[in-house]
C-alpha cells in the first residue's frame, strides 16, 4: 500500500513538473510574440535621398534577432515608384545592414497588380527607371513608353528643337491604339510627357487622327503616388508625382474644357495601399512563425498628407470593419467594385479600400485581423514641427482626396525613427534590445522588462491556484525556479541577455530579461 502511494505521489510530481514547464513555455512565448506590425516610410524617415538618417540603424537593431531575422512583422511602404521591389529591397539591405526581402517592400504602384482588367490592354506608361519591366512584373502585357510613342510620332514632341523631324515614322501606320494610360511616377521630361499624354487622351488613343471636339469621357487613367512633395538631401522638399499630376489635370481641363478623371490612384494615402499592406504584414508574421494574429499596426512617416492622412483614414475603416465582413470586402471595393479576380466593374471613389488583395489566397480572412492603425509622425522629412499648426488649413493632398484637417493630425509625434520605435515598444510593453542608451536614460529597459516577468508570474500563479495544480509552498519554490533557472534555459533564444539580480524569498538569483 505504501509502495502504491509513493508511486502515486511520484507520478503526481512528474505531471506537476510537466505542467509547470508547459505553462512556463506558454508564458515565455506570449511575452516574446508580438501582436503588432510596423509600416515604415523610407524617404524622410530612414533616408534623405541617398543619405541614411541618424538613429536609423539603432532603431532597426531593436527589430531583428542576432541571426538577422525580424522579431516584429515589418514592411516598408513608400510612394517611390521608379524601380522594382527587388532592387529597392537590395538597397535597403545595403544601407540598413540587415536582410530585407522584396515581399517586405510596397512601392506606390504595387497595388496595380490587382487591376487585372487592364493587364491585357495596350497601355501608355509614364515614369522613369525600368518602367517597362515594372509594368511586366505587375502583370501588364502590352505597353508603350512615352519615348516609344515619341519615336512613332516624332511630330508630337515639338519643345525639343533637336528632335523635330520633317518626315513621318514608318511605324505610325502599324501603331495600335492606346487603350489606357498608366502613370507610375514623375517622368524626366515633363513637357514631352504632358504633351503626349494629353494627345492620347484627346484622340482616344490614336494620336495621328484629327479631332473635331474634345471627348467628354477619355481613356482610363491609372496613377500611382500623388505626393505633391517629397524630402531629399535639399533643405526644401522636392516636387513629387503629385505636382506632375496637378499640371496634367489643369492643362487637360484648360485645353479640353472637361475635368480629368482617374480610374484609380494608388499609393499612400489611398486605402487600397494600406489594405494591401495589411495582407502582406500578416503574411510576414506567418513567415516569421508567429502564431498570434496581428491586432495593431503602426505607420511611421514624415508627411501629414500621405502617411498620417492615409493611416488615419484606414484606421477609421478598421474601426468600422468586423471580421465577419472580410469575405464581403474581397468582392467589393471603393475604388470600384471588383470581382474576386480583381476586375473593376464600377465606382468612382479612388481612395478607398481594395477589394481583392490576393485572390490566390485560400482563406483570405485570416490575413485581415488588424483592429487599429496608429500614425506616428517624425520630424526628419517633409514635416516641420514649427510650422505644422500654421499649415493645417493648407491642403497639399490630391484634388480628389476628401479634405478633413483632423485626419492630418498624427496620433503621436517623435523626433526621429528611433524615438518612434521606442514609443511603440513602450505602448506594446515589448522588450527592447537597443544598447545605445545608458539604462538610467532608457525608461523601458531592465526595470520594465522585469515588471513584465513578474506580471506574467502572477498570471501563472493565479491560473495554477484556480486549477488547484499546486500548493502555495510549491508556488513559492516554482517562482524561484522560474525567475532563476528557467531564464537560463531561455537564454539561447535571446539575442541580448542583460544579467540582473532579483530577490525571491530572500534568495538572490541570476536571471535574464529578454
Amino acid at each position: 500500500m505504501n509502495i502504491s502511494l509513493c508511486k502515486f505521489f511520484i507520478n503526481q510530481q512528474i505531471n506537476l513538473i510537466q505542467n509547470l514547464r508547459h505553462l512556463s513555455s506558454a508564458i515565455n512565448n506570449q511575452l516574446a510574440e508580438p501582436q503588432f506590425g510596423l509600416l515604415f516610410d523610407i524617404d524622410g524617415v530612414l533616408t534623405r535621398g541617398r543619405k541614411l538618417l541618424p538613429y536609423t540603424r539603432d532603431a532597426f537593431r531593436n527589430l531583428v534577432k542576432a541571426n538577422g531575422e525580424f522579431r516584429i512583422p515589418t514592411l516598408f511602404v513608400t510612394n517611390a515608384g521608379n524601380e522594382l521591389r527587388l532592387s529597392k529591397a537590395a538597397k535597403l539591405t545595403q544601407i540598413l545592414g540587415i536582410s530585407i526581402l522584396p515581399e517586405q517592400v510596397i512601392l506606390s504602384h504595387s497595388p496595380l497588380k490587382l487591376f487585372s482588367e487592364f493587364h491585357t490592354k495596350h497601355c501608355l506608361i509614364s515614369g522613369q527607371g525600368p518602367i517597362a519591366e515594372i509594368a511586366k512584373n505587375l502583370g501588364f502585357t502590352k505597353v508603350t513608353t512615352i519615348e516609344q510613342l515619341s519615336d512613332a510620332f516624332p511630330n508630337l514632341d515639338m519643345v525639343d528643337h533637336k528632335k523635330r523631324r520633317g518626315f513621318h515614322s514608318p511605324f505610325r501606320d502599324y501603331f495600335l491604339p492606346i487603350e489606357a494610360v498608366v502613370l507610375f511616377g514623375e517622368p524626366v521630361k515633363w513637357e514631352a510627357c504632358l504633351q503626349l499624354i494629353i494627345d492620347v487622351l484627346m484622340t482616344n488613343g490614336n494620336p495621328s487622327s484629327p479631332i473635331v471636339r474634345a471627348p467628354v469621357s477619355h481613356l482610363p487613367i491609372l496613377a500611382s503616388n500623388a505626393d505633391l512633395l517629397w524630402m531629399a538631401e535639399a533643405a526644401l522638399p522636392r516636387f513629387g508625382h503629385g505636382s506632375f499630376l496637378h499640371c496634367l489635370e489643369n492643362l487637360y481641363e484648360k485645353i479640353s474644357g472637361h475635368q480629368l478623371q482617374y480610374t484609380t490612384i494608388v499609393g499612400k494615402p489611398s486605402e487600397v495601399t494600406f489594405y494591401h499592406a495589411e495582407y502582406l504584414i500578416s503574411r510576414h508574421a506567418h513567415e516569421l512563425g508567429l502564431k498570434q494574429p496581428i491586432k495593431r499596426l503602426y505607420v511611421v512617416g514624415d508627411n501629414p498628407d500621405t502617411d498620417v492622412y492615409g493611416a488615419n483614414v484606414y484606421n477609421r475603416y478598421l474601426q468600422r470593419r468586423s471580421l465577419s465582413r472580410v469575405n464581403q470586402i474581397v468582392s467589393q471595393t471603393t475604388i470600384g467594385t471588383l470581382t474576386s479576380s480583381g476586375k473593376n466593374i464600377s465606382g468612382k471613389n479612388l481612395w478607398s479600400s481594395s477589394n481583392s488583395a490576393e485572390p490566390a489566397a485560400d482563406n483570405i480572412e485570416q490575413y485581415y485581423t488588424a483592429e487599429s492603425l496608429e500614425s506616428i509622425l517624425v520630424c526628419t522629412g517633409v514635416f516641420n514641427r514649427e510650422t505644422y499648426d500654421e499649415t493645417l488649413g493648407k491642403n497639399h493632398g490630391h484634388r480628389d482626396m476628401f479634405i478633413d484637417a483632423e485626419l492630418r493630425k498624427p496620433k503621436h509625434t517623435c523626433e526621429h525613427v528611433l524615438d518612434a520605435v521606442k514609443l511603440i515598444f513602450d505602448i506594446e510593453q515589448f522588450p527592447q534590445k537597443h544598447r545605445g542608451y545608458p539604462h538610467d536614460e532608457n525608461p523601458w529597459s531592465i526595470e520594465n522588462n522585469m515588471n513584465l516577468v513578474r506580471s506574467s508570474l502572477i498570471t501563472l500563479q493565479t491560473h495554477m491556484k484556480a486549477e488547484h495544480i499546486v500548493s502555495a509552498l510549491v508556488l513559492r519554490h516554482y517562482s524561484e525556479w522560474w525567475l532563476g533557472v528557467a531564464s537560463d534555459e531561455c537564454r539561447d533564444h535571446c539575442t541580448y541577455a542583460d544579467p540582473v539580480d532579483c530577490t525571491v524569498s530572500g534568495k538572490k538569483n541570476k536571471t535574464y530579461v529578454y
